[in-house]
């Protein structure tokens, strides 16, 4: 169904939904499009820097696209097991409801490195729910603009990073942020 609905979406968008139903008047709404320097006041970048790891990262507007940059470090810190991570995030004003729509489209280059999108939804569980997806990406693309689409059904539910043994219903009616990690 993705390939049938690819020729109904825009070049030009960074991030959006298409709708479930393509033929329904509106057919894709647009979450996030990296324009000016005060679009970044609402996007949080958070590295293992903070627990003593060495790995950078930035995001500012070049060219009216978000460019994210930095360096990835896979040696711990003095106190760490592990290390290597580089999250950055964006949060709307109030939680989104993209519940009529079944699928999150990015348009970005890509180094060909594995990344994942990450979803926080409202819940009745006192933990922070993530729903976490892998970005389809392939060594073809890298330097190249692309349109990636992650259908809802690939998200799974995440706590630090692992997989929850219960699985949830995904909450699209309440989404508290959007991350790429």
């Amino acid at each position: 169904m993705l390939r049938q609905m690819a020729g109904l979406f825009k070049e030009s968008k960074n991030m959006y939904v298409p709708r479930k139903n393509a033929f329904e008047f509106q057919q894709e709404m647009e979450i996030f499009r990296f324009h000016k320097a005060a679009d970044m006041q609402d996007w949080f970048i958070k590295t293992d820097e903070e627990l003593g790891g060495k790995s950078r990262a930035s995001l500012a507007i070049e060219n009216d696209k978000g460019k994210f940059t930095g360096n990835l470090s896979l040696v711990p810190g003095a106190n760490m097991l592990k290390s290597g991570y580089v999250h950055y995030r964006w949060t709307p004003i109030r939680p989104l409801n993209i519940e009529e729509f079944d699928t999150i489209a990015m348009r970005f280059k890509t180094d060909g490195r594995f990344y994942t999108i990450c979803l926080s939804t409202e819940s009745i569980i006192p933990q922070q729910i993530v729903w976490q997806a892998p970005i389809p990406s392939s060594k073809n693309a890298i330097g190249k603009w692309c349109t990636m689409h992650v259908p809802y059904s690939e998200f799974v539910l995440t706590h630090q990073g692992y997989v929850e043994k219960t699985q949830l219903e995904f909450n699209s009616s309440k989404v508290k942020y959007i991350g790429i990690t």
